[in-house]
């Protein structure tokens, strides 16, 4: 079951924080060339590398970045997006993690709400007007709030998308 994040979307006043942060555990976990780190996966066949290679395309890039289509290498990197960019089109299931920006909360809310419903929304805040708002205005198949990951750690919890959830035999259901 994919829980990944799909992008990362902060505060313009928070963002050069955000990405410091990002690259110093980055290279904590891999190191300052993670290409040379025996915990740094590659990408399963050419295929998939060339199809994740292309996102890049479109974003720019502000970590990261570099591939390697010998050794299906593509570095962990911070891709800085639009909402048309080629990123954010699709999964990624890559070490991109495409990263906007925002300065309105209200103006973010009513643009998520036009985009396809996720399986799960990680939502960072202490502002309860903010999470107020998500819990409201936003639909998911999962809220997490303040949290990744302790969802997936309730076997009883249902799992899935927004109509129907399946974690394991036999089929649950919510609304």
């Amino acid at each position: 079951v994919c829980i990944a994040p799909d992008y990362v979307i902060v505060h313009k006043s928070k963002k050069e924080e955000f990405v410091a942060s990002a690259k110093k555990y980055i290279e904590e976990f891999y190191g300052e060339d993670p290409s040379k780190s025996p915990d740094f996966s590659r990408i399963v066949n050419d295929r998939n590398f060339e199809r994740v290679k292309s996102l890049l395309d479109g974003g720019k890039v502000i970590y990261g970045g570099q591939t390697n289509a010998k050794d299906r290498y593509i570095a962990p990197t911070i891709l800085e997006v639009s909402f048309e960019s080629n990123a954010m089109q699709e999964e990624i299931f890559g070490p991109i993690m495409p990263i906007l920006e925002y300065e309105d909360f209200p103006t973010l809310v009513n643009t998520l709400r036009r985009r396809e419903k996720p399986l799960v929304t990680y939502f960072f805040s202490t502002n309860k007007q903010n999470i107020d708002l998500v819990r409201k205005e936003l639909s998911s198949g999962t809220l997490s709030v303040n949290d990744t990951i302790t969802f997936v750690c309730i076997p009883q919890m249902p799992f899935g998308g927004v109509v129907s959830v399946v974690r394991s035999l036999p089929r649950q259901s919510f609304v």
